[in-house]
């Protein structure tokens, strides 16, 4: 008795997806569903904040960044990745073997003692 209830159930099961399955309109021919863009609040803020930024930074953001990196080293990216006394860091390409003397701008320079380590 509960093997004959259970395939009723899905049976029944099935016969809802089927009744409840979209099917294509009338109008449409084509396979592919039709595609709407929604805005959603997220794009809208994201949209928001790019628009409310300064030029010189959204311009800033387009450069290569790694011009802008701290290096005490003149050689190439492709000389420093197989360089074994190369340290290669996100922000920074230090060699090893050479003295490390950064050109940090003032302005980027810590003016005092900071208190926290």
């Amino acid at each position: 008795m509960r093997r004959v209830l259970l395939i009723l159930l899905c049976l029944l099961g099935l016969l809802g997806v089927w009744c409840l399955w979209p099917r294509p309109q009338a109008g449409q021919t084509s396979s592919a569903p039709a595609t709407t863009v929604v805005a959603t609040p997220a794009a809208a803020k994201l949209t928001n904040a790019v628009a409310g930024l300064p030029a010189a930074v959204l311009s800033a953001a387009a450069t290569n960044r790694i011009n802008y990196r701290l290096a005490n080293t003149t050689k190439s990216l492709a000389i420093l990745q197989r360089d074994d006394h190369a340290i290669l860091l996100e922000n920074a390409f230090i060699d090893t073997q050479a003295k490390l003397d950064f050109k940090i701008p003032s302005h980027l320079q810590a003016a005092a003692e900071p208190g926290v380590y």
